[in-house]
């Protein structure tokens, strides 16, 4: 969705392994048994033993955010800070100063460090969300620090270079953005030297009935209420659905039946199914 004032500092999260770790983002949580998930999980084990970027595509979602996270923490690296960055929205000045961390009245070639950036991740991975929607201007600044990789101080001759894995996501072509010379190929070369598909979950239904009971599990816990279990008409239901919100969609469905459960009970004809709803919601975010 498109911000009011396109000079919004970015919405950042910093975690480390140590701390913030979150439990349930290793490989043998992430639910599902339909063979393209399947093959995704492949891939992502294999980027996760690797070291190279890694640009993962997908709907809106479909789960590229935690994808991202099992990668980070199952690699060599899971010890290091994982930093998601959303970068939909963002003026070049705030892009260069919360992303990068360096002064932008630094030449062209000497960008200057400051508290922040990919420093403070040094030997972790920084996750770039939505990098499709970066402006030429941003994608210039990263592929500046990416040919460098290392700040140059205006104050200094030192250069301090930086250890960090970068992992993107976008919902949008790239390729044929780039074809289109919409994205720089330079930095999508850069970026995607490992490329994961997530699946859309129309394309793996078998999986939704697993993953609507796991969703139930956590719903009860949070909400600090007895489990509530899934009828045979509600399966059916949401079997049924096309899910153009995907995995985050079916969540919010059954966080609002279980919410509005009468007598406990979650019904089929009480689930909240809007495709529009949904559909103009991607769009707004993409």
């Amino acid at each position: 969705m498109q911000a009011e004032n396109n000079s919004q500092p970015l919405k950042t999260y910093i975690d480390g392994r140590g701390k913030n770790k979150p439990h349930d983002r290793l490989f043998y949580n992430l639910i599902g048994r339909a063979p393209g998930f399947l093959r995704m999980l492949d891939d992502a084990r294999a980027a996760a033993k690797s070291d190279s970027s890694v640009l993962i595509t997908g709907e809106y979602g479909t789960g590229k955010r935690i994808l991202a996270q099992t990668i980070h923490y199952e690699s060599s690296r899971g010890f290091g800070s994982f930093r998601s960055i959303e970068c939909k929205t963002a003026a070049a000045d705030f892009f260069n100063n919360e992303i990068f961390g360096f002064n932008t009245e630094a030449t062209w070639g000497e960008p200057s460090p400051a508290d922040g950036g990919f420093e403070i991740v040094n030997h972790g991975s920084v996750y770039l969300d939505e990098i499709g929607n970066l402006s030429d201007e941003n994608q210039l600044a990263l592929l500046r620090i990416l040919v460098k990789v290392a700040y140059t101080s205006m104050d200094s001759p030192r250069s301090i270079a930086f250890d960090t894995r970068i992992i993107s996501a976008t919902e949008n072509d790239v390729n044929t953005m780039a074809d289109d010379e919409r994205f720089h190929r330079e930095l999508l070369h850069r970026l995607s030297v490992i490329t994961i598909s997530t699946v859309p979950l129309r394309q793996r239904r078998e999986d939704i009935g697993e993953l609507a009971l796991s969703f139930l599990e956590k719903i009860a816990m949070r909400r600090g209420r007895p489990y509530l279990p899934l009828r045979a008409d509600v399966l059916k239901r949401l079997h049924d659905y096309d899910w153009p919100g995907n995995i985050s969609e079916l969540f919010h469905v059954l966080d609002l039946a279980v919410a509005d459960a009468p007598k406990g009970i979650i019904r089929a004809e009480s689930l909240v199914l809007d495709a529009d709803a949904w559909e103009k919601r991607r769009n707004e975010d993409a």
